[in-house]
């Protein structure tokens, strides 16, 4: 595939907009392949969506990470099919205002271009994104 054709849209539901420090973010995201190649799930660079909590105020989807982790496609993904993962997001441990960031990467070769996030502070959204507040205060829903 080698980064041509990729693009992705993405739609999340049940996902927390508040949580204690540790814990874990269950919820789903329904990702459709917008673009001409196949999302392969796997061989040598294999599609997945990566998910990563950042300091709000960080320049998206580059920044300050405090985690980062990936979720394997079930299956291949051909263009226009969409496929819905269950995700369990660990949060950071440290009390503080923190985005969301999912995107989909081809391993070892290209993050796509689109990815969702919406910036705590300015309450602006980049893509369509919720936020993450790690303290028991509720946060607009997404």
């Amino acid at each position: 595939m080698a980064g041509g054709g990729l693009a992705a849209s993405y739609a999340i539901s049940g996902q927390l907009t508040s949580a204690s420090p540790g814990q874990t973010a269950s919820y789903q995201i329904t990702v459709t392949n917008k673009g001409t190649s196949t999302w392969s799930a796997g061989g040598a660079n294999p599609v997945h969506l990566r998910i990563a909590a950042a300091l709000s105020m960080t320049t998206v989807p580059k920044g300050t990470l405090v985690s980062d982790q990936g979720y394997a496609l079930p299956a291949d993904v051909v263009p226009g099919q969409s496929v819905t993962l269950s995700v369990s997001m660990p949060m950071p441990s440290s009390t503080g205002a923190y985005a969301l960031i999912h995107q989909m990467v081809e391993e070892g070769v290209v993050s796509f271009s689109q990815y969702i996030r919406r910036d705590p502070a300015s309450r602006r959204t980049c893509g369509i994104q919720g936020r993450y507040q790690s303290s028991s205060v509720p946060l607009d829903g997404i």
